[in-house]
């Protein structure tokens, strides 16, 4: 494993690739949240999470190899008190078009420290609507935190799944979490996903503006 370190200004930020991935990540512009609307190509998820924290804007651009089972990334908020821990994991996944699918998993946690053991506790995930424990209610958006091989997918099926291409958008107290494979490519015969390119930005929402000031 290797260490790249970027520059900003004066503050430098230390990242460690595995030999498979390329990071990539730029500071960025104020965001600006998607609005309501759903469509085809892009889902927006108001996740369980309120507050006001808002993120370091940045980009990341992976290659996730055929080898690869898991990758983090750790992000802070503006004030660096608060941190968090973006996960990617390969898993298994059936529909009744296909009894095994090879996917992959994305949730996010808050990392606090234990104070009594030293280590360090992850909270729940983030990225879903229902939240922490155990719902009566099974909301779709949570599914966006899938990523399988399936470009246009049939609810029969395949289930709650979202089109692999689809834009994911989870809006996390004040930030955005945007999630889009640009590319992947995926051996039936072998069943096995061979590579995914993955597009993930960090973003804060804009303030509203007040009506009669520009």
């Amino acid at each position: 494993m290797s260490a790249v370190i970027y520059y900003f200004g004066r503050k430098s930020v230390a990242v460690f690739l595995p030999l498979l991935v390329t990071t990539i990540f730029q500071v960025t512009g104020q965001g600006q949240v998607i609005g309501p609307r759903q469509d085809e190509n892009r889902v927006l998820v108001k996740t369980w999470k309120t507050g006001n924290a808002k993120i370091v804007e940045r980009i990341f651009s992976l290659n996730l190899g055929e080898e690869m089972r898991e990758y983090e990334l750790d992000i802070s908020d503006q004030t660096k008190r608060r941190h968090f821990r973006l996960q990617l994991r390969r898993m298994r996944y059936s529909t009744i078009r296909r009894p095994s699918i090879d996917c992959w998993w994305v949730g996010l946690k808050e990392v606090t420290k234990d104070r009594k053991a030293g280590g360090i506790i992850l909270g729940p995930d983030l990225l879903s609507i229902e939240g922490p424990g155990v719902g009566d209610n099974f909301p779709r958006e949570d599914w966006a935190r899938m990523l399988c091989p399936i470009e246009k997918p049939q609810k029969v099926l395949d289930g709650a799944l979202y089109g692999i291409t689809v834009e994911r958008n989870f809006l996390i107290e004040k930030f955005l979490v945007s999630i889009q494979v640009k590319n992947s490519k995926y051996d039936e015969a072998e069943v096995k996903l061979k590579s995914m390119d993955l597009l993930i930005t960090l973003k804060n929402q804009e303030k509203k503006r007040k009506r009669g000031h520009l």
